[in-house]
């Protein structure tokens, strides 16, 4: 899992090529996906929205959390995209977490979670969940429910090399 910046421009972007290769030329561009330019770098996604103001094609920024493999949920569309190599999640909206406990308990508790699952994906051998923030207290609820220790990750000290 790592980080970064989805600087989504207007459509109309897609008229201007000479647009787009500015947009790439001597930045840290990850790839396009349709109009979200997506840097590494959060300098290079600042540049790209100066210069999108410019234009007055800047449309909003995303800070992102990249995933190269998991399991999409019945709410991801919501809250990510898949680009063509990475899955990209929106950062601000969602909470991440491992559970654990009995076997049988924690499959009972993960088949819950499952219902309000944005992400799903293995971390340095532990089963992360991503739900939407505003189901922090459900998901404590759920793993009360059936005896499992839930632990919230700090997104930010969850980081590897792209």
């Amino acid at each position: 899992m790592d980080f970064a910046f989805g600087v989504e421009a207007n459509p109309l972007i897609s008229e201007i090529q000479e647009f787009s290769i500015l947009l790439s030329a001597n930045l840290k561009l990850i790839e396009t996906v349709e109009v979200t330019y997506i840097y590494q770098d959060e300098n290079d996604a600042n540049t790209a929205i100066s210069l999108l103001k410019e234009a007055e094609l800047f449309e909003a920024l995303h800070p992102l959390i990249v995933l190269d493999s998991g399991f999409i949920g019945e709410c991801f569309f919501d809250y990510g995209f898949n680009g063509q190599k990475r899955t990209y999640l929106y950062k601000e909206l969602l909470t991440a977490f491992f559970l654990s406990g009995d076997n049988l308990q924690l499959e009972m508790a993960k088949l819950q979670v499952d219902e309000h699952l944005v992400y799903k994906t293995n971390m340095r051998g532990n089963e992360v969940f991503f739900v939407e923030q505003q189901f922090s207290t459900l998901m404590e609820g759920i793993a009360a429910a059936y005896n499992c220790k839930l632990s919230f990750l700090n997104l930010d000290k969850w980081k590897k090399k792209l």
